[in-house]
């Protein structure tokens, strides 16, 4: 089984959906990779700091590494998933997602130093698209 270690950092999001009546919204995300072959394994999960400051436009710019078995992306199997939430002291509230599935990362990924830049599209629980999360990640 060959791996290779994602190095991702989660920048920034631009444009949400306010979850929010009265307050600003403290955002954090939460995030994973999952095998669609294996239950959700909850194990393998990362979590940003909460953006307490920025409202609809979070910055995190919070490091992360994560083991990718290649034999497993290359079939398809294996997704980024992150999930964006709002900290609310009664409970948190889900304000969107971004699936990237990693043979993308990986096929459009140039072995060199450099890391990739990337922006996805936020999509809210009711399917609609809002917003844009902005990472940064490379290979190795």
């Amino acid at each position: 089984m060959e791996c290779k270690v994602l190095d991702i950092t989660i920048n920034s999001a631009k444009g949400l959906q306010d979850v929010n009546l009265f307050f600003k919204m403290e955002v954090y995300a939460v995030v994973s990779i999952q095998d669609y072959n294996i239950t959700r394994d909850n194990t393998c999960m990362q979590i940003t700091p909460i953006d307490k400051d920025r409202g609809r436009n979070p910055e995190w710019n919070s490091p992360m590494k994560f083991f990718v078995n290649t034999f497993a992306s290359q079939l398809s199997r294996l997704t980024l998933v992150v999930e964006l939430k709002a900290d609310k002291k009664f409970g948190n509230k889900d304000i969107g997602e971004v699936q990237v599935p990693i043979k993308e990362l990986l096929d459009s990924f140039v072995e060199s130093n450099n890391e990739r830049s990337v922006s996805y599209s936020i999509i809210t629980p009711s399917g609609e698209a809002q917003g844009l999360l902005y990472f940064t990640y490379k290979f190795y």
